[in-house]
Parts: structure tokens; C-alpha cells; sequence
């Protein structure tokens, strides 16, 4: 059975983060988006300055699954002021989860998604919120299972191109059950 490990992120880090991400992002979206807007998307998200600033955020982090030490899948959770929209500060955001394509099917997702939880517990957070492609049924399908409910929506610009992406929310209960 393959060992999985998990490792918090560093501004070191930031080349394997950028190899994972772009990999990662094609892999869900290309397919759904010329490849003029998904050059310009990850020339811009992936850029490797920006990741090493990112890295460097206090309310940022990023953690990595490896896979018998290979990079299997990623996170990306942010609190208070570095989330992507505008949300209270009992809200935790879970900007990036992906799998990489020869490591689905194996719970990665769901372990992420359980690193997730713990981290908002920690952090004295009582919601989670993400933001999916509205067109993308296995994360819609996954976020539900995970409790996950629609709460709002918003516009996403790949490149030229407007699309909608779902915010959906889970409430997270207490210790003490409130």
C-alpha cells in the first residue's frame, strides 16, 4: 500500500506548487476552454512570483498530499481578510482543491477535505465556503456529499470568458454542539 504524507507548504515550495497547479488545472478545465484563455489564466494564476507571495501570506496557506513522495494532490484555504470574496470572519475558504489525474479515486479528496474541517475548527472558523464551475457535476457532486449547500453565485473570468461559479457553504458544528 502506497504511503501518503502530507506537507504544509513554503515559499520553497513554489515550483512544485506551480507544476501541480497547472497540471492539475488543465486537466479539470481545459477541455471546456480555448486555449488562448487558459494560456492567459495560467500564465496569470501560476505565475511563480504571485505563488511565492501567496505562499508567504499570513491567512493563506497551502498543503500538499504526496503519494509514495510524489505530489498527488493540493490545498489552498484562506481566512479573514485574504479570501477571495468578501465573507465574515467566521468563514473559512477553500480557494483550490485538485487531484492530480493518475491519483483520483484513491480518498485524497476527501483527506484534503477532512484537513479542511480540522483547519477551520482550529482557527475558530464555523463555515466553510468554496467557490465550483457551475458545470463541473463531480465537484458539485463531492461538495454536496460533503455537506456542502448553494448559497450564492458569482462571475469568474476565464480570460474573455464569463462563467459561472457556484458559492457553496457548509456550517460546521462545534464540540459543544452549537
Amino acid at each position: 500500500m502506497a504511503e501518503i504524507t502530507l506537507k504544509k507548504l513554503t515559499e520553497d515550495d513554489a515550483q512544485q506548487l506551480q507544476a501541480i497547479s497547472i497540471e492539475t488545472y488543465e486537466d479539470t478545465f481545459g477541455e471546456f476552454n480555448t486555449d488562448v484563455n487558459m494560456t492567459i489564466y495560467l500564465e496569470e494564476a501560476y505565475e511563480i512570483g504571485k505563488l511565492r507571495r501567496e505562499l508567504m501570506t499570513t491567512g493563506s496557506e497551502f498543503y500538499l498530499l504526496m503519494v509514495s513522495d510524489v505530489p498527488a494532490a493540493y490545498l489552498k484555504i484562506n481566512i479573514d481578510e485574504q479570501q477571495s470574496e468578501e465573507m465574515s470572519a467566521d468563514f473559512l475558504e477553500i480557494e483550490r482543491i485538485y487531484v492530480r489525474k493518475q491519483f483520483k479515486r484513491m480518498g485524497l479528496g476527501n483527506r484534503l477535505m477532512e484537513l479542511a474541517v480540522a483547519k477551520a475548527k482550529e482557527k475558530k472558523k464555523r463555515k466553510i465556503w468554496l467557490g465550483v464551475w457551475e458545470h463541473n457535476k463531480a465537484a458539485l457532486a463531492f461538495y454536496r456529499k460533503w455537506g456542502f449547500t448553494h448559497f450564492s453565485e458569482h462571475i469568474f473570468y476565464m480570460g474573455d470568458d464569463a462563467q459561472t461559479d457556484y458559492i457553496f457553504v457548509k456550517e460546521l458544528i462545534r464540540e459543544d454542539g452549537k
